[in-house]
């Protein structure tokens, strides 16, 4: 019986206990409340259970148990509480098993390792304490194990070594939890292992060597845990996504870090990495989003990075030096590009114009100086522009105006001069302008209102506020003629 994606509303009835020779009870993506009838434990013929994204609560029956022939048993996304249910042992025909998203709480009970022929373990969001238990490592033909957010205190210990036992595994999520100690090397035994996450964790010790054994892995995620020591390089020819984001990771980035896989994006903000990054990223011809912001990066900011398939270009908070290359803006790709928090020096090159498709570009807190080029009005699809803390003089460039998307524009604490020219009007999207500390004079044009009537920029995911406008520290005057 299959009624999945209906408006089934109301409560199961224990009169389902009746249908005794039913294999398939597909109810999915209802409105059903109430609890789990005892009488579903009845049907003994049962093989797939789907009651996922209801609004089911309680517990689930102990007479569960006697549902001896079931292969695939799917409650996910539901209000059920309680522990999982003692029996879970006697479903040893199970396949696949989904509980996420309720509430269940207690240990993951040591029974679920007699599941020999578990292929899907999904118990994620929920309230689960205790350890990982070991047995786990007896599913010798799992190939999904997703225990990730586990609610309130979060499962705790280490990884086990036994999971690698699970030569099949090819994903393991075990984030947002609170899992101590470092990854098992034991783990190198894991290579058909495609997705790997422990992000968010308190891991501490080097990122093992091991996983230079994973050469199926397609996404590593360690963000968010004391790992320590540098970046291993990553000889997985099929690595699309690498991240290990606030960590204590140091020493330099390894030269030939893309030389044997497709790394697509690389997150690697919040550490201690030292070093210059000039030759580092040659290799990458993949790469589309590179974040190395808040390190200890110095050197310059090499050219080569805009022949690069960039689009997301992330290298604020370090140490880096120099002018900005000419050859930076050649890119056909960068969308986004944030240096601020450096030590750049000289001026914007004119060559920022070239980069057509930029829609954010943040250099604040260096020591530019010059004039801001009258060529960034080419940037026709920018939303944000910050050049606040540098040393900016000249006019502001009446062709910045024609850069109409623009929501958020700040060019506080720089030392430009003259007028707010009226065309500022043409920013009909702004809703954030700063231009505090700097030697602007004459009158406020009543245009520069013009933006703050419209609502956000619906593209611009960056914006945090709506009607910041700060104008101070400056030379300006009132327009006396709206006094009348």
């Amino acid at each position: 019986m299959v009624l999945d994606g209906n408006q089934l509303s109301g409560q199961l009835s224990p009169a389902i206990g009746q249908l005794q020779y039913i294999t398939k009870l597909s109810m999915s993506m209802n409105s059903i409340s109430g609890g789990l009838p005892t009488e579903l434990g009845s049907l003994q013929y049962l093989e797939f259970l789907d009651l996922q994204i209801n609004r089911l609560n309680g517990s689930i029956p102990a007479a569960f148990c006697n549902l001896s022939r079931l292969l695939h048993l799917d409650l996910s996304q539901n209000n059920l509480c309680g522990s999982i249910f003692s029996g879970i042992s006697s479903l040893v025909n199970l396949l696949t098993l989904d509980l996420s998203s309720n509430s269940f709480v207690g240990p993951i009970p040591r029974e679920i390792g007699q599941l020999e022929n578990l292929k899907l373990l999904i118990l994620g969001q929920n309230g689960f304490t205790g350890t990982i238990p070991e047995e786990i490592g007896n599913l010798k033909w799992l190939e999904v194990l997703q225990l990730s957010v586990c609610k309130f205190t979060g499962l705790k210990g280490s990884i086990p070594k036994e999971l690698s036992n699970c030569k099949k595994i090819t994903l393991i999520n075990l984030s947002f939890n609170e899992l101590t100690g470092s990854i098992p090397e034991q783990l190198a035994e894991l290579d058909a292992i495609v997705a790997f996450s422990v992000e968010k964790n308190k891991l501490s010790g080097n990122i093992p060597d091991c996983i230079r054994n994973w050469t199926n892995a397609r996404s590593i995620s360690l963000d968010q845990n004391f790992f320590t020591g540098p970046l291993p390089l990553l000889p997985l020819p099929h690595l699309l996504s690498f991240s290990a984001e606030s960590n204590l990771l140091s020493g330099s980035v390894p030269a030939k870090l893309c030389e044997d896989n497709s790394l697509r994006s690389l997150i690697l903000h919040d550490n201690n990495l030292t070093g210059s990054i000039e030759e580092t990223f040659k290799g990458c011809k993949n790469l589309t989003e590179l974040n190395l912001q808040d390190n200890r990066l110095h050197g310059e900011i090499p050219g080569y990075l805009a022949e690069l398939p960039l689009v997301t270009l992330e290298l604020s908070l370090n140490n880096f030096t120099g002018m900005l290359s000419e050859s930076l803006w050649d890119s056909s790709t960068l969308l986004q590009i944030s240096i601020s928090n450096n030590q750049i020096t000289g001026q914007i090159p004119h060559s920022i114009g070239r980069l057509s498709s930029l829609e954010r570009l943040q250099i604040d807190n260096n020591y530019l100086q010059g004039p801001i080029p009258p060529s960034v009005g080419a940037l026709r699809n920018l939303t944000i522009l910050s050049l606040h803390g540098n040393g900016l003089s000249g006019n502001m460039p009446v062709e910045l105006f024609n850069c109409r998307n623009i929501a958020t524009l700040d060019l506080s604490s720089n030392n430009l001069s003259g007028h707010i020219p009226r065309a500022i009007s043409n920013l009909i999207m702004l809703n954030s302008l700063s231009l505090s500390y700097n030697h602007l004079s004459s009158v406020i044009p009543a245009e520069i209102c013009v933006g703050f009537e419209n609502e956000v920029h619906p593209d611009s995911e960056f914006v945090q506020h709506k009607g910041l406008l700060d104008l101070s520290y400056n030379r300006l005057i009132a327009d006396e003629s709206y006094n009348h």
